[in-house]
């Protein structure tokens, strides 16, 4: 859902796509249960299916609780991404939340990775990317600081957030922001690419 504030925008995760994720772990992990409660006579399977049952429950039943943790606050209404006159804020972790000013920002438009579609946020400024605030950046050591950028650096120098937790396909959301921060985004020449 995306909500229209006075200063901006807040865009909240989709609660239906994190039930759906949910349910779909519930059903894997009960189906790896099942593999492992009666794994069969034949020695050759019963080695397959238990290694398959542990591997399942570890990828669905473990890896499925992390992800609906982290997605935990969309149940809660909490936004993913705002932005505002100031910038734009988003949270990869919950609780823990990161503004990048108008001014650090590059580019905002859609990525792809295959079948996987990102919300790509691409800086000028890559302390943004490495630090939650460029203070703290200045403060660090400088062999420290060196491999944080050549890290940055490696990455494109963008923060990608998945569509697949977001309201639509992506592509109207960036439209979305761009109409609503117009001004903004022509004052620092920021490139908007939204397919």
């Amino acid at each position: 859902m995306i909500r229209e504030t006075r200063d901006g925008l807040k865009i909240y995760a989709s609660i239906w796509k994190t039930l759906l994720l949910l349910l779909a772990c519930v059903a894997f992990t009960i189906a790896c249960i099942l593999m492992l409660r009666d794994p069969g006579n034949d020695p050759a399977k019963r080695v397959n299916y238990i290694v398959a049952g542990w591997a399942g429950i570890a990828l669905f039943g473990v890896g499925g609780l992390i992800t609906f943790c982290i997605r935990l606050p969309s149940l809660f209404r909490m936004p993913v991404i705002t932005t505002d006159h100031d910038g734009v804020t988003y949270s990869h972790i919950p609780g823990r939340f990161q503004q990048i000013p108008w001014s650090a920002i590059a580019g905002i438009g859609i990525t792809r990775q295959g079948r996987l579609r990102y919300l790509s946020i691409q800086l000028r400024d890559l302390s943004y990317l490495v630090s939650r605030d460029p203070e703290s950046f200045a403060n660090m050591s400088e062999r420290r600081r060196k491999w944080l950028l050549s890290l940055a650096t490696f990455t494109g120098g963008q923060i990608t957030i998945p569509t697949a937790s977001l309201p639509g396909r992506g592509g109207k959301l960036v439209e979305r922001i761009a109409q609503r921060h117009a001004a903004e985004i022509v004052e620092n020449r920021i490139l908007v690419k939204p397919r």
